[in-house]
């Protein structure tokens, strides 16, 4: 099978959205000999991100899997921010928050991407994220006869009200016409049927984790590396330091937590940002912290696993996810999660099965649920194992990339182009 992957970012970019389909490209190329080839930007992070990077090699092989990168046109960007400001002074209107004005800014254009998209030999094209224009593959003017079957992997975020962060008419339409929709989480695929989708089109299949990397370390390994001590409770979050993951909130409540807990460590590690600074200085206000909070940036895979697997306790306090590998991360370790109660989250953790929620924002219930785990570790025994559990039945990448590939089949022989 010859298959086309289309990304705004791909490897050595970070992301989940980078991450998923990293593992599953070279599974797809090492245990089913498929081709895979990989259509993204050049760019490390989203067009409108600011201080961008580009990635120099515009074509290379990465374990087997063929990478095309496209430059992408970034002057549009300046001249939307300077117009907001604008706008804002004068009008006090955000023109960020315009629907098409919107699109542009989160899209990469990039006529090598789409010409490349558009002349590709696969047998079958899957793309992602949904508030891209190259996902409105469906509902271009190729001919029949030369259009391809089309996946849309989604991961769509919604608010805590259910409806969608960013999802225009026509990124519906193109879903709709579409073979196949993956969605992360039966919450997507619920949130996606009330607004039109038809409920054969959509795939539920999630994320994977690699349980052998996770298990090849130990809880010391990070520990003696910094100076914590046995007898500390660890809580931890892994992934990317940006406001919107909610690490103000952690902070606040693990400031709530030393009222009453000492023996306690505090581990934000993850990819380096600007934002890094902003919850350093959080950190330093919070009194009695010396030593007690832990940043760590800019990890390997191993060093990532090194810190899951200190932890006694994992804690994504975002309210904007349309899954979480973190997640999976902490229960390949056995670790108990705590997470925020929105439809996403709450689709994946089980209250009380497998982990804890507590509400957005509030971080007087997210110490409180730190505090219960601290005072019961058979709670985080139990909480973690099941998790583990719950992650071989459904989440290794073994089972995701079949999954995935069985949906590649079944629309490679309904494609509805023919």
């Amino acid at each position: 099978m010859k298959i086309a992957i289309v990304l705004k970012n791909y490897e050595p970019s970070v992301g989940g959205m980078q991450k998923l389909f990293k593992e599953i490209a070279e599974r797809l190329v090492h245990d089913y000999n498929d081709e895979v080839e990989i259509i993204t930007t050049n760019l490390y992070r989203s067009p409108h991100k600011p201080d961008n990077k580009i990635i120099a090699k515009q074509t290379e092989v990465i374990n087997g899997v063929k990478v095309n990168r496209f430059s992408v046109i970034l002057f549009h960007i300046t001249i939307i921010n300077w117009l907001n400001i604008l706008f804002k002074k004068t009008l006090n209107v955000t023109v960020k928050n315009i629907e098409w004005i919107k699109t542009v800014m989160y899209s990469p254009v990039s006529a090598g991407l789409k010409n490349k998209m558009l002349s590709t030999n696969a047998d079958i094209i899957i793309g992602s994220s949904h508030a891209c224009t190259f996902m409105h593959y469906p509902l271009s003017a190729v001919q029949k006869n030369k259009k391809k079957p089309f996946i849309f992997q989604g991961a769509i975020h919604f608010k805590e009200d259910g409806k969608p962060i960013f999802l225009t008419g026509k990124m519906l339409k193109a879903i709709n016409a579409s073979n196949s929709f993956i969605a992360n989480t039966m919450y997507e695929k619920e949130r996606l049927v009330q607004m039109g989708v038809a409920e054969n089109k959509i795939e539920v299949i999630g994320c994977g984790v690699d349980i052998k990397k996770f298990e090849s370390f130990t809880a010391n390994d990070f520990r003696n590396k910094n100076n914590i001590a046995a007898g500390d409770t660890v809580i931890g979050y892994v992934g990317r330091i940006v406001s919107y993951k909610g690490l103000s909130t952690l902070l606040e409540a693990f400031a709530i937590l030393l009222k009453s807990t000492t023996a306690v460590k505090l581990i934000i590690a993850g990819s380096s940002s600007s934002y890094v600074e902003v919850l350093k200085k959080q950190a330093a206000a919070i009194d009695n912290t010396a030593d007690k909070i832990i940043f760590k940036t800019d990890l390997s895979d191993n060093e990532i696993a090194e810190v899951h697997n200190s932890l006694n306790i994992f804690v994504l306090p975002s309210a904007e996810e349309s899954f979480g590998i973190v997640f999976l991360e902490a229960w390949a370790c056995k670790k108990p999660v705590i997470g925020i109660n929105i439809g996403a989250v709450a689709s994946l953790v089980q209250h009380n099965r497998d982990g804890l929620l507590s509400n957005p924002r509030n971080p007087v219930q997210l110490s409180e649920n730190l505090q219960y785990l601290i005072n019961n570790p058979d709670e985080q025994k139990r909480l973690g194992e099941n998790g583990y559990k719950k992650v071989l039945a459904n989440y290794t990448w073994d089972k995701v990339t079949a999954a995935y590939r069985k949906v590649f089949e079944n629309a490679i022989n309904s494609n509805i182009y023919k």
